[in-house]
């Protein structure tokens, strides 16, 4: 199982160095993750990762590990070499085969590319959070993603076509 964090804020936010490689590191940083950030998507990855790992154990499988990679927070080319080192790291530490993608959205499997030209992607698995939405709840979430078109720089520069 492999988790991206292309802009890097579990790193950042955590004062952390990626890559990350087992289950009990990686649940510890996901733990402290969720702590900080409890509405950030990234640790919801770094769980779903976890109890994919378990799932392949639990079923026999064959041996798996988990690990996280992460890039920096202006994403892009620089982050994209920075995924791609930490990837070299990370495969150095065992045998590994292939990959499984565990991501929070798009912007992180931009770089399945990148991860491809290193080893077999065998699969994608997009973590999206289940939640009872209700109107008051959509429109604060609308709000919030409108708030972050104008005021993120990263998303600033799309918003601005719009």
């Amino acid at each position: 199982m492999l988790c991206v964090d292309r802009d890097n804020d579990v790193g950042v936010k955590l004062g952390v160095r990626t890559a990350v490689v087992g289950e009990r590191e990686l649940l510890e940083i996901a733990t402290r993750y969720a702590t900080l950030e409890p509405e950030d998507s990234d640790s919801n990855a770094m769980f779903a990762a976890i109890k994919a790992l378990r799932d392949i154990r639990e079923e026999g499988l064959g041996d798996a590990e988990v690990a996280l990679v992460a890039g920096t927070p202006r994403e892009g080319l620089e982050a994209d070499m920075k995924i791609l080192k930490e990837l070299k790291e990370v495969l150095s530490t065992g045998e590994y085969d292939s990959a499984v993608l565990v991501s929070d959205g798009p912007t992180d499997e931009q770089v399945l590319p990148l991860l491809q030209s290193l080893i077999p992607v065998i699969s994608v698995k997009r973590v999206i959070v289940q939640q009872s939405r209700g109107i008051e709840e959509s429109f604060v979430l609308f709000l919030r993603y409108l708030r972050m078109l104008v005021e993120d720089e990263r998303y600033r520069r799309y918003s601005l076509g719009l």
